[in-house]
């Protein structure tokens, strides 16, 4: 029996069918909490003197970007970081919609407006982004 670090890629052993599913359903669930929290903290502001800074959108859309980005960079498929910009859309399109009340979480103002596009559009150049060099063991290839 060979050592684990001279063993190849194909003599890993895949995982389960439960850890997949748990994998899936992580990601997804991940992203409707990242959407979740954005949408109600995307309207946080930081004055200084009159400048108006949207703290709230930035650190909303840094936290999807990261999570799908990080996703997208530590597993090999692009299933993981689709679902989790999903789930991100996803909550931000559910707690868009006006409830019972009539009211809405995301107003109809310029920020919430970057709200609903801007994860998308950062998503979606993530999810495109070819691949790129990865380290495995003491080489480098191209996948």
């Amino acid at each position: 029996m060979l050592p684990t670090s001279a063993r190849s890629r194909t003599d890993e052993v895949p995982p389960s069918l439960g850890v997949r599913i748990a994998g899936v359903l992580s990601s997804l669930v991940l992203g409707v909490g990242t959407g979740t929290i954005g949408t109600f903290a995307h309207q946080a502001t930081w004055s200084t003197g009159a400048a108006v800074l949207p703290v709230g959108l930035i650190a909303a859309v840094l936290a999807v970007a990261c999570l799908v980005a990080g996703l997208r960079i530590a597993l090999d498929s692009r299933l993981h970081a689709a679902l989790a910009a999903l789930g991100a859309v996803v909550a931000v399109a559910v707690l868009a919609l006006p409830g019972p009340s009539g009211s809405a979480l995301l107003p109809a103002n310029p920020t919430g407006f970057a709200w609903t596009i801007v994860p998308t559009l950062v998503c979606a150049v993530i999810l495109a982004w070819p691949r790129t060099l990865r380290l495995r063991g003491s080489g480098a290839r191209n996948r």
